[in-house]
């Protein structure tokens, strides 16, 4: 039994392994995922950017023909001046000229601002360029480096399961099949070891009397309490 027992735990190694690697095919493209999620993240900050310009391009092109519009009004209503015949008509024509040059002001001063917000970002976007850029190139790095991973965990994937028939054909077919059903169950470790008088899995304290039972190696023995086969390692 003895032998058996070492077997088992050669048998658990070995799946404890498998399980790894399958996580690890899990887990993997996760790291390309989140590296593309960053670039991503960059590049639609970008692209509002890029949008936020252009409505300050729109916008300023279109204050600029207000702009337009108005000085050709203060030229029509100056020449008019001229023509007037009365004081009122006169002061009216002074009162439009005052208001157009008034929303010319506040035009050139909204036009300024404008920009100075474009220049603002057009230098954020220059930034950002320079970062999805970068982000890319992680991508790629990160896509590179996992497709290598992936390759080398299936090759230690198909190892792991091909020892793990050698393993399980080298076990008695009750002791498999105990085994199997445990792991089966849980689908983590079906063997556990005992420290300091308890089971390391579900730490469930073992009776001496179990304990002895466990060290003389003459029958498998299961916890009471996760009913998982117990071993001594000393």
């Amino acid at each position: 039994m003895k032998e058996q027992i070492e077997k088992l735990l050669t048998l658990q190694g070995l799946d404890l392994r498998i399980a790894d690697l399958e996580g690890m095919l899990e887990s993997l493209p996760g790291e390309v995922e989140a590296a593309a999620g960053e670039r991503l993240a960059l590049e639609r900050e970008l692209a509002a950017k890029r949008a936020d310009i252009e409505a300050e391009t729109l916008k300023r092109r279109r204050l600029e023909g207000d702009l337009e519009g108005n000085s050709e009004e203060i030229a029509k209503f100056s020449v008019q001046l001229n023509e007037v015949k009365t004081n009122e008509q006169y002061n009216a024509l002074l009162k439009e000229i005052d208001d157009r040059k008034k929303k010319n002001s506040a035009i050139e001063e909204e036009i300024l601002l404008g920009m100075d917000r474009g220049e603002k970002l057009e230098k954020e976007c220059d930034a950002l360029s320079v970062d999805v850029k970068r982000a890319a190139e992680k991508e790629k790095e990160e896509r590179s480096r996992v497709e290598k991973e992936l390759e080398e965990v299936w090759k230690d994937l198909v190892k792991a399961k091909e020892e793990r028939s050698v393993a399980a054909a080298a076990l008695e077919p009750k002791t498999l099949s105990r085994y199997e059903q445990i792991h089966g169950r849980s689908r983590t470790q079906a063997v556990a070891r005992i420290d300091r008088e308890a089971c390391e899995v579900c730490y469930r304290r073992i009776p001496a009397q179990r304990i002895i039972e466990v060290k003389r190696m003459k029958a498998l023995v299961s916890c009471e309490g996760c009913g998982r086969i117990l071993v001594w390692t000393g």
